[in-house]
């Protein structure tokens, strides 16, 4: 069954990314998503909503089950930092 706020879903683009571990990842992911990820999705015309931003990063619930079924689009990165 199709959600009644699918025709929102049509826009939105889901990023699924890692978190960080401690803060130093936390800023390098969120400076990664700023500086690439979100500027490439609002560049096609969509709008981003970030996985790590929901209440539960680490849990996969209904509100995520649905950007995932609905969103026009998913990105999914599953790069990282790589050690020096």
């Amino acid at each position: 069954m199709v959600p009644e706020s699918v025709g929102e879903h049509s826009s939105q683009c889901f990023v699924v990314m890692p978190f960080g571990k401690n803060q130093q990842e936390q800023r390098w992911y969120r400076g990664w998503y700023q500086q690439v990820i979100d500027i490439a999705v609002r560049n096609s015309g969509y709008f981003p909503i970030l996985s790590a931003l929901e209440n539960s990063p680490n849990s996969i619930n209904d509100e995520i089950r649905t950007y995932l079924a609905y969103d026009a689009m998913v990105v999914v990165d599953l790069g990282g930092i790589t050690a020096n």
